[in-house]
């Protein structure tokens, strides 16, 4: 019963690792806040800075199909070995 736990554990890693190359390919939208404040008696200042930036990848590499390729290798060979197990079972 353990061996089948942690197949399933091991299924769920590599269904993990496809979403995870997978999301290489996708834009990503970063954002910051600064905050700054100086005051004296006659002259103060007050800055405040918010920064977006948005990275959209316009070229695929061939190491992110590569990446999301081998995660799907290793997801059929989990599904393989849990389905045999699960068959030994029956």
């Amino acid at each position: 019963m353990e061996h089948l736990l942690a197949l399933r554990d091991q299924l769920q890693s590599a269904k993990e690792k496809v979403a995870a190359a997978q999301r290489l390919n996708r834009p990503i939208l970063e954002a910051g806040l600064e905050a700054a404040n100086w005051d004296r008696e006659l002259n103060g200042r007050s800055d405040a800075r918010l920064t977006l930036q948005l990275h959209i990848p316009i070229y695929q590499n061939s190491l992110n199909k590569a990446a999301v390729a081998r995660a799907r290798a290793q997801l059929l060979e989990a599904e393989g070995r849990l389905a045999t197990v699960q068959q030994g079972l029956r």
